[in-house]
């Protein structure tokens, strides 16, 4: 009997959950994009990416963002306020396709 193979979660619900953590996070602490960028030694840009969800982002990147948003690391990753979706449920972020 073969055995049944559980799913890992997709590395892009992970990556939404940091961004919506950061994002929260830097709106409760009153923080532009730049300030956080100034104290992660990045660029608001880069900030930006990271907030949509389009940057992969290292440990070692977290925890520049961690710094500046002077939380721990732990904070980025989050579930309790935004929860993982099911595995194999499809999640639409708010822009809307052109039909």
């Amino acid at each position: 009997m073969p055995k049944s193979r559980v799913q890992p979660p997709e590395p892009e619900a992970a990556q939404r959950l940091v961004a919506s953590n950061m994002r929260r996070i830097r709106f409760e602490k009153r923080l532009t994009q730049e300030q956080v960028a100034e104290r992660s030694d990045t660029t608001a840009v880069w900030i930006s990416g990271c907030e949509r969800g389009v940057r992969n982002m290292s440990v070692g990147s977290l925890s520049m963002i961690a710094f500046a948003l002077d939380v721990p690391m732990t904070a980025l990753l989050d579930t309790t306020k935004h929860p993982e979706p099911p595995r194999g449920e499809r999640v639409y972020s708010r822009r809307v396709a052109k039909t």
